[in-house]
This record gives structure tokens, sequence and C-alpha cells, in this order.
């Protein structure tokens, strides 16, 4: 039923394992209703909750590896004569793009061993101008320069520091502790890494006006254009915040991402759609303005994208746990790792 879909051929030599038909029970989460505990802090144990019957079929599939048993084994010696360990020991980063390049140039014959794939790539006949080319000096810098340093891995937050952050950690009597609440919320449950904030935009029209002003929300007058918006009229589903963009590490115009957010996590107290509506009326958001635009003064906006996240989530920290001494180990993706952490 799949195959007339265009994304059905990138499915080609897959092996299907498993196949769940619509209403089955798959999926689960932990149990976020019982996240508040008798002593007044948040965390979750080892139970978790189905999330209901899927709405969809599940197709599961496995592919296979195609690389040969030696040119793995190759691959593998390079990179570990070559490369620091990252933050998982054992990951390499770049390995597809070695693959790649072993494929295309090494396949009349491998070496005999790992020390000999650099020196070989070099000068093997099969290449014209072998030092100069390319693929020797994309190679080197994959093997060299691609793997982060131990030190400059960050963490990410626990679900109870998280908590205490978002309630305690920012100065709400400021336009700018507000917005960088807002902010730390949308990278948290979002997802969003620095680059796919920044250019988020909003497009809506006021209605009220005094104490009883609400937001009429509108699409982007493109549809590629990244944005935000609150989604109302979906049946049967409580509001909900919705956001599209574009620009982002493995996101492009071809290839844009969407989020969600729920109108409420009660167990944590959260309400993401109130909070970003209270802030569009109360700083008074410009439609078609940069959501994310640093305030300026009392009412103005600074105009270019706000880069600031890692300075505004390390001062909420400090302040939310004063006797902290381990600030350096957090930084703007901290946000984004906690909830994948938490799931």
């Amino acid at each position: 039923m799949w195959d007339t879909y265009e994304w059905w051929h990138l499915l080609k030599g897959a092996r299907v394992v498993k196949y769940y038909p619509e209403e089955s029970h798959l999926f689960t989460s932990p149990e976020w209703r019982h996240l508040l505990r008798e002593d007044g802090t948040y965390g979750f144990g080892a139970e978790r909750a189905f999330c209901g019957p899927i709405q969809w079929p599940v197709l599961v599939v496995y592919f296979p590896s195609t690389l040969p048993s030696r040119m793995a084994a190759l691959v593998s010696e390079l990179l570990g004569m070559r490369t620091r360990l990252s933050t998982d020991e054992g990951h390499r980063r770049g390995i597809r793009d070695v693959q790649a390049y072993m494929r295309a140039y090494l396949d009349h014959g491998l070496p005999a061993t790992g020390t000999d794939v650099v020196c070989y790539a070099a000068y093997s006949s099969t290449l014209a101008n072998p030092c100069r080319q390319p693929q020797v000096l994309g190679l080197l810098k994959v093997l060299d320069k691609r793997y982060k340093k131990p030190s400059s891995v960050k963490d990410d937050w626990t679900l109870r520091q998280w908590c205490h952050i978002f309630h305690s950690g920012f100065l709400l009597n400021r336009r700018s502790g507000r917005h960088h609440r807002l902010l730390f919320l949308f990278c948290t449950l979002g997802c969003l890494r620095r680059g796919g904030t920044k250019y988020l935009r909003v497009f809506f029209e006021l209605l009220g006006s005094g104490d009883q002003v609400s937001i009429w929300w509108l699409a982007p007058p493109c549809h590629s254009t990244p944005h935000v918006m609150v989604v109302r009229d979906e049946v049967g589903l409580s509001p909900f915040v919705q956001g599209a963009l574009d620009l982002d590490k493995n996101v492009d115009s071809r290839k844009p991402r969407r989020f969600y957010m729920p109108s409420e996590v009660p167990a944590l107290g959260l309400r993401p759609v109130e909070l970003l509506e209270d802030y569009i009326i109360r700083e008074e958001v410009p439609s078609g303005s940069l959501l994310f635009a640093a305030p300026k003064g009392g009412t103005g906006w600074y105009a270019g994208p706000y880069t600031g996240h890692a300075r505004a989530f390390k001062q909420a920290y400090s302040r939310a746990f004063p006797q902290a001494r381990d600030v350096a180990r957090y930084s703007s993706g901290s946000a984004r790792k906690s909830l994948g952490q938490w799931l």
C-alpha cells in the first residue's frame, strides 16, 4: 500500500522486521502524571505509560550492512588510529565519508592493513595528482579534525535541575528575563538548537482591547518561512504550539522540520501556549517579526537574531543553584539534550 509513495524507494535493500497495523499499542513514554514527588521535587522511576493506539500503520525495517567485512575492518582500524574518542566511546563521526571514499577509489584492491590506507590513497595510480586530490584532503580532515574533544562535551540537566531553573532562574521582572525563559522552554520542549530558534517568526492579528486581548494566528505568507503559531482547530485536540524551520543542522528548504509543544504539562507546571501568547501580548511583539529578537529598552527590539543562548542559560542556572561550580559544563545545547535524556 506504500509502494506508490515517493519515499518508498529509500527502503530498497531493507528487510521487514515487523508490521504493526493501525490501533496497535506500540509507543510508551515516562509516566508524566506521577512526576511530582511527596517532598515537592520532580523525578520519575522505571514506570512508563502507553501513549494510546497508533493512528497509522508502522513498519519496522532493518538495513543489513553492505560493506564487505574486510573493508569494514580496515575502516575501523584506520579510524581507531587517527581519531580522538567522542562522547560515546567507539563512535566515529564521518565514517560514511570514509566508506564512500574507499568504495570509489580503492575498489581495485585493498591494502593489507589499515596502516597503509592513507599512503595507498595518496599514491594510488588511479588518482590524478593524488596528494592534492580533494578526496584525500577531505579524508584527512575527517580523520583529524571532525571529532569532538571530550573536554568540549556539554551536559544535560536532570529533570529536577531543569524545573528549578525554569521556575527560579530567570528575572521575570525584566523583559530580558521573560525572553530568556520562553527561549529556554522552546529549546527544551521543541528540541531546538540555537540556530533553529534564530529565525522563527510569528504572524497574527490582535483581537479586542485593554485586558480582553486575544491572538488570531495567521499562516506565514510563504509555507517555507520559519515560524511559530498556536493551532486551535484540530478536532479532538487541545490547542498546541506548532513550529516549522528550514535553517538548522541537517535541515534546509528541501528538508524542513516541524516541532510541536502541548498546551500544558501539568506535572511540571508548564503551559507553553499560555506563556507564548502572554509574551507576545505583554511585550508587544510585532506580527511578522522574529519571535526571539532580543528586547531593547522598555519597548524596542534589536534588529538581528538573538544568539546569546549559552550565556542566558548559564546565568539562569547560576541563579537557581548559587553554590554550583560546574557552570562550564553546560551550554545552549544543554536544554535540547535534556528532554531526550528524560525520555
